[in-house]
């Protein structure tokens, strides 16, 4: 039996939503979605985030790009900071020109339901769907299936995140 579980849903501008993926994409075909947590957990926003590591040297390449619930419109979490699951988007190039494609919606913004799907015959294996939204019944989305326990930070505090934006 499959469970999926509606983690948030948002709308946002189709340009934001693209940058965010193209910032992503040049390191890695998947971004980390973590939640932007406020001390009181609650979820403040999202960061797209991957980091790329050299196996030989261990240097470290990171990309974020956040979007904040200020830049959102009618957002709705319906789990807390501390609930946030490991949750992957794809950012793969053919992912990206279809979300380019969509006409948006309202004052060009794409909806957008992030959701965490889980079947009773493999309880350790998360999937990751995102689901994007265009006007015209138009949607695209993408499923990327992980691991339901990694070692990635799933949520950032919102101290975490300032030290992101200004170092």
């Amino acid at each position: 039996m499959v469970k999926s579980n509606l983690l948030a849903e948002f709308a946002v501008s189709k340009d934001r939503l693209i940058q965010a993926l193209a910032c992503v994409s040049n390191l890695a075909d998947r971004a980390v979605v973590q939640a932007i947590v406020h001390p009181k957990d609650t979820i403040l926003g999202f960061a797209f985030s991957n980091t790329l590591i050299n196996g030989e040297s261990g240097d470290q390449i990171y990309a974020y790009y956040i979007i904040v619930q200020e830049e959102m419109m009618g957002a709705k979490f319906m789990v807390n900071g501390e609930e946030w699951p490991l949750f992957y988007i794809s950012c793969s190039e053919q992912f990206i020109n279809s979300i380019a494609a969509l006409e948006p919606r309202d004052n060009q913004f794409l909806k957008i339901e992030l959701l965490s799907i889980t079947e009773e015959d493999e309880p350790d294996v998360l999937k990751s769907e995102a689901f994007i939204m265009g006007d015209h019944n138009s949607a695209v989305g993408s499923i990327l299936q992980h691991p339901s326990s990694q070692d990635d930070d799933t949520t950032l505090d919102a101290d975490e995140t300032q030290s992101v934006l200004y170092g």
